[in-house]
């Protein structure tokens, strides 16, 4: 099983509006409490589709918007029930899939489900009216309102895009984040579409995907990465992309120092971000060393199959070892062919 877990933190101070931004009236008021939530996904579920944690971490959005606490997510421990966790008291919330996974036997007196979203409940432990009262009046309200209605849209329709290819035919979305991906693809100058090819390539548009690399969500950063850039919720979709669109504008500003034309700085800062600057250090002078412009991705992308020759490898020119690159060479041309299916589908 995979696991989301969030931790909604107790806000310092937070005053109760007299009704919410849809104009319902506020009941319940959970201001200053703890609500740190689990949302309980098999991993399997990606394979399906990589929208309803993202689903579900907005519902929590708004509703710690309404209560006034803020989310902080993090990854739980596979090893433990969450059931476990919630009777425990290690967690007050439980969101879970119950097409996926049904409340086990021995914790159905010790638990209660509040009002049901789709195929998503949310858990509290039963002797906890308070949270309960509060989450259950909130997402009986909150499902009729505009905004659930404008969050199932994004979330839930189709982004495929193969149908718009085959016939020719133009999408107004390619993803439930495009608003976020638009805004940042400003600020280091790119085609928002294109970011949002490399992100697809990445992760599918899934918040919580994280590689064995310990790479997590939308552009699969390193949490060390993104400290870095001081965003330390990877978890989080506007952050995950604030700190990816910096790392790229560092990658940028690496080529454009060394006088490449627009073109060559997208594809060398594409690969980059695949295989890191320090192995593009090492293909871009063995290309000089083989004769080769290394400000020209097609000449080095000529000579990167070289670079797992042990020949070449073990010289003084390749600081990093060897290195295979087929990888790096597929991830380019992948992305590129994204955006460019991007572009026949979706009007800039």
């Amino acid at each position: 099983m995979l696991w989301v877990s969030l931790l909604s933190m107790t806000a310092l101070t937070c005053f109760w509006p007299s009704q919410t931004k849809d104009g319902r009236m506020p009941h319940h008021n959970l201001c200053g409490d703890s609500l740190r939530t689990l949302i309980a996904m098999p991993s399997e579920w990606y394979r399906l589709s990589s929208y309803p944690i993202g689903f579900n971490y907005a519902l929590l959005l708004e509703f710690n918007e309404e209560q006034h606490t803020s989310l902080d997510i993090r990854p739980s421990s596979e090893e433990k029930s969450p059931w476990e966790a919630l009777v425990n008291e290690e967690i007050d919330l439980l969101i879970i899939n119950t097409e996926q996974d049904s409340l086990p036997r021995a914790y159905k007196d010790q638990v209660r489900s509040c009002y049901p979203i789709r195929k998503y409940e949310w858990y509290v432990r039963a002797n906890d009216q308070k949270r309960f009262d509060a989450i259950n009046f909130w997402l009986g309200s909150f499902r009729h309102s505009d905004s659930f209605q404008k969050m199932e849209e994004q979330f839930f329709r189709s982004y495929n895009i193969d149908r718009h290819l085959r016939d020719t035919t133009h999408t107004q979305r390619l993803s439930p984040y495009d608003h976020l991906i638009r805004h940042h693809a400003k600020t280091i100058g790119w085609d928002w579409r294109l970011l949002a090819a490399l992100i697809y390539k990445e992760s599918r548009f899934s918040i919580w995907v994280e590689s064995s690399f310990g790479a997590v969500g939308l552009m699969q950063v390193k949490p060390s990465t993104a400290a870095h850039y001081d965003v330390y919720n990877v978890y989080d979709p506007n952050l995950n992309i604030q700190a990816g669109t910096a790392h790229l504008r560092y990658l940028q500003r690496l080529y454009e120092r060394e006088g490449m034309d627009s073109t060559n700085i997208v594809k060398f800062t594409l690969a980059a971000y695949n295989a890191g600057e320090g192995r593009m250090d090492d293909c871009m002078n063995f290309a000089l060393s083989q004769g080769k412009d290394y400000r020209k991705w097609s000449e080095v992308a000529k000579i990167i199959p070289l670079m797992s020759e042990e020949e070449h490898y073990n010289g003084d020119v390749i600081k990093l070892g060897k290195f295979r690159g087929t990888q790096t060479l597929d991830y380019v041309e992948s992305v590129l062919k994204i955006y460019e299916d991007y572009c026949l589908v979706m009007p800039n």
